[in-house]
């Protein structure tokens, strides 16, 4: 038996669109219309930044090292006449020794003066008529030369020089030094502190340390100011020597000139103040000769010069007067010219040689 099913016709029909919708495909949305916009210029490329190129500063270049005090030096001309001793104070320079004729023979005593060592002038040293003016001190402002001749008969007369600008001079002592026999005397050498100044004998030592005394080895042959109460003698040297002594602030030196049976030698000697506690050095380090040595202070540092191959003058130095190095020089006076003078400052030397009539400057730094 069969059943039939009655369906309303309107729910018919609305099965049937509700199907008919299930089966149809899903509609795509269309994209929307393009918005206008205002026209614009292409946006330009970014302009890149031009930076200069730069090439790295090269390193700087390192500036030479200054010569050494004592190893580059230059002739300075002086004029007719033969420099004995050289000394330097707040003026300046003066030298003295003789002028007015040439090869030894005699002439009249002679001194110059240069403000810096390089430029000289001569100066007049009255009542030298044939005088050699041998030495020279200073106290910093007041100068001392000393001077001696041949007289007639058979005396030598000694002078005593002083001024106080290093150019115009006076007499100040006039005496005997001694009587000619086998040879002939002379005087020594001049030292000068504050207010007063001493002459030694003929090959005596002295010089002047800064607590203002006086060292000698020797006999003393004339004195001023006092300068005898200021004295202390260095017994241990003997009579015989010549040379200088030499203050650095720290240590006095002094080089000695010794001779045995066979040979000679040079003998060092160093202290804390020139009076007490000396130290001695046989053949110190570098130093060739034997003479009695020429000593300066220069730099802070002690300064000697003699003798050595091959250039005839060699330059030393020494922080302790004990040790000494010496300093590469060009310093040329030949094998035959020896050193007759030495001073210096704290940055300048100036040696005075036998031959030739000038003088030989180096400054340093």
């Amino acid at each position: 038996m069969s059943t039939f099913v009655r369906v309303a016709p309107f729910a018919s029909l609305t099965v049937a669109v509700a199907l008919a919708a299930g089966c149809s495909p899903t509609p795509t949305p269309s994209p929307p219309p393009p918005t206008a916009t205002a026209a614009s210029s292409p946006t330009p490329s970014a302009t890149p930044t031009l930076r200069p190129t730069t090439t790295p500063a090269p390193p700087p270049t390192p500036s030479p090292t200054p010569p050494a005090l004592g190893a580059r030096w230059t002739y300075a001309e002086l004029g007719a006449g033969q420099v004995l001793d050289i000394a330097h104070g707040d003026a300046g320079y003066v030298a003295v020794g003789s002028t007015g004729c040439a090869d030894g023979c005699l002439g009249s005593a002679g001194a110059w003066f240069s403000a810096d060592g390089l430029t000289w002038s001569n100066v007049t040293i009255p009542d030298g008529e044939e005088f050699y003016v041998h030495t020279v001190a200073t106290d910093g402002s007041t100068w001392y030369a000393g001077g001696d001749r041949f007289e007639q008969t058979g005396v030598i007369t000694g002078h005593i020089w002083q001024s106080t600008d290093a150019r115009t001079w006076e007499l100040i002592k006039s005496f005997e030094v001694g009587k000619c026999g086998e040879g002939c005397p002379t005087i020594g050498m001049l030292a000068a502190r504050p207010g007063s100044a001493l002459l030694t004998s003929p090959f005596g030592l002295v010089g002047a340390t800064r607590d203002g005394y006086l060292l000698a080895a020797g006999t003393i042959a004339w004195e001023t100011g006092g300068a005898g109460d200021l004295v202390h003698r260095i017994k241990f040297l003997g009579d015989y020597q010549g040379g200088r002594i030499a203050e650095n602030g720290r240590r006095v030196a002094i080089l000695q000139g010794v001779c045995g049976a066979r040979t000679c030698f040079t003998r060092a000697w160093s202290a804390a103040n020139g009076r007490t506690d000396w130290t001695s050095k046989d053949r110190p380090t570098a130093i060739p000769w034997t003479e009695p040595s020429l000593l300066v202070v220069s730099g802070g540092s002690f300064i000697t010069a003699g003798a050595a191959a091959p250039a005839g003058i060699g330059v030393f130095t020494s922080q302790d007067g004990l040790t000494w190095t010496r300093i590469p020089d060009d310093l040329s006076m030949g094998p035959d010219c020896q050193l007759m003078a030495l001073s210096g400052t704290d940055d300048q030397l100036v040696v005075a040689p036998s031959c030739g009539s000038g003088v030989w400057v180096s400054n340093g730094g």
